[in-house]
């Protein structure tokens, strides 16, 4: 099993879809065409891996009206990566 790395960046982007979490009961998914990603002071930039590449961000359902994610939208956060492109909102 892999270590984890608590890390943390400022991602933004084209938001090209909002939807249900295949598995997560109460979670979305928002993929993200990532554009750019900023370093968040004391914890590794993990997403500026990712940079031109679409990425799936999970948020909580509750949590999704505060993101102001829209499709077709430009879109900013500050996330954690969990593994491969997937990543969770702060």
């Amino acid at each position: 099993m892999a270590p984890i790395i608590e890390n943390w960046a400022t991602v933004s982007g084209t938001v090209k879809s909002i939807g249900d979490h295949p598995e997560m009961e109460g979670f979305k998914q928002i993929t993200l065409s990532l554009k750019e990603s900023k370093e968040v002071e004391g914890f590794p930039n993990l997403a500026e891996a990712d940079e031109g590449e679409d990425i799936v961000i999970n948020v909580r359902a509750s949590e999704l009206d505060k993101a102001n994610a829209e499709e077709g939208k430009h879109f900013q956060a500050t996330v954690r990566k969990a593994f491969g492109q997937v990543y969770f909102l702060k």
